[in-house]
C-alpha cells in the first residue's frame, strides 16, 4: 500500500513509535511552559509515605521548577516521554514502595509495540523490581541487563490489561541511606512490523489533515479510520 505523505505527518509515528494523546494534566503543563524533556517526577509531598500500600491506585507526581513553578503529573507520563524519569528512595531497609500506572496507548494501534521498564539503583544497592496487573497477579520481575541496571517487559500489555503496578524493595536486606535514590524510567520498543500498521497511519494521517483543514466531510475519514482500527484488532487476534 503506499503511503500518503501529504497527510500522514502525525500517522509516521505508527511506523516506528506509537503516538499518543496529552492527558488533562499534560495539556496544561504544556500551555503553561513546564512540559518539557528530561523532567525528574517526584511522588507529591501529599502523599509521600503512603506508596507502601498497594492498593493505592492513583498517585500524583510533582516536577519542581524553581522558575515557572512545580507541575503535577501522573506515572503514564514517562511511558510518552522516555527522556525523564521517576526519582524514589527506600527509607530503611524494610521499606517497600509501589507505584501504580496505565499504559497510555490505544490496544488496537499498539498491538505491535512492546512497553519495557528500566531501574537504576544506588552505587552498591540490589534492589528486587517486580510487576502485577490490576488483579495482583505477578508478571514480571526485572533482571540485570549487563548495563549496571535492572529491566523487564510488560507482557502481553495489549491481551490482558493495561493497567499495572510497580513493587520496589531491597532484595539483600543490607542497610539502606534515605538520602540513595533509585531512578525508574520507561522505553517504547520499535515496531518491528511496520507494514502491519501503515493502513491504520494512513487512515490517521487523512483524518488529521481533513480535521485540520475544517473539511466538512472529516467525520467520513473518522468512520474509515475506525474501520481501519476494527480489521487491524481482528487481523491481531488471528495472529494470536
Amino acid at each position: 500500500m503506499e503511503i500518503n505523505s501529504n497527510h500522514s505527518t502525525y500517522g509516521a509515528a505508527f511506523r516506528q513509535k506509537p503516538i499518543f494523546f496529552m492527558s488533562g494534566k499534560e495539556t496544561v503543563a504544556f500551555f503553561e511552559g513546564k512540559l518539557k524533556k528530561n523532567m525528574t517526577l517526584q511522588e507529591d509531598s501529599c502523599t509521600l509515605g503512603s506508596n507502601d500500600t498497594y492498593r493505592r491506585q492513583h498517585t500524583t507526581y510533582e516536577v519542581s521548577d524553581k522558575k515557572k513553578g512545580s507541575t503535577f503529573l501522573d506515572l503514564d507520563f514517562l511511558i510518552k516521554d522516555e527522556t525523564s524519569s521517576l526519582k524514589g528512595n527506600l527509607s530503611d531497609k524494610k521499606d517497600v514502595d509501589f507505584y501504580n500506572f496505565s499504559i497510555p496507548f490505544n490496544r488496537t494501534i499498539q498491538n505491535y509495540f512492546g512497553v519495557q521498564i528500566y531501574m537504576d539503583m544506588p552505587e552498591g544497592c540490589d534492589y528486587d523490581l517486580t510487576l502485577y496487573d490490576e488483579y495482583g497477579n505477578q508478571v514480571g520481575k526485572a533482571e540485570w541487563d549487563g548495563e549496571g541496571r535492572k529491566t523487564l517487559t510488560i507482557p502481553n500489555w495489549d491481551t490482558n490489561t493495561n493497567k499495572y503496578c510497580i513493587k520496589i524493595e531491597n532484595k539483600n536486606g543490607e542497610e539502606v541511606s534515605p538520602h540513595d535514590y533509585y531512578k525508574i524510567s520507561f522505553k517504547v520498543t520499535e515496531n518491528k512490523e511496520q507494514e502491519k500498521t501503515d493502513a491504520i497511519r494512513e487512515a490517521f494521517g487523512n483524518l488529521h489533515g481533513a480535521y485540520s483543514r475544517k473539511d466538512e466531510n472529516w467525520r467520513e475519514y473518522l468512520d474509515k479510520y475506525n474501520e481501519v482500527l476494527m480489521d487491524t484488532e481482528k487481523n491481531y487476534t488471528k495472529e494470536m
